[in-house]
């Protein structure tokens, strides 16, 4: 996944998803910092991850993810 920030396009995070031999959808994604959890982009990404996983629809929308602390 990319993105373009004020300096250009930059690599924003990971993420892989894939169908198993047996049917099932697995998706993986590895980022370096407990702080990425933070991020909009990469919320965003976890949030479409789980929707594919779970084969429900993915808005085409960028709803609002809430964070709880």
């Amino acid at each position: 996944m990319t993105g373009t920030l004020a300096g250009g396009t930059k690599s924003a995070s990971r993420g892989r998803g894939r169908t198993s031999p047996k049917g099932s959808r697995i998706f993986y994604t590895s980022l370096g910092s407990v702080d990425d959890f933070g991020l909009p982009a990469f919320q965003r990404l976890l949030l479409n991850g789980i929707l594919w996983a779970l084969d429900e629809p993915v808005p085409p929308a960028d709803p609002r993810v809430v964070v709880r602390k």
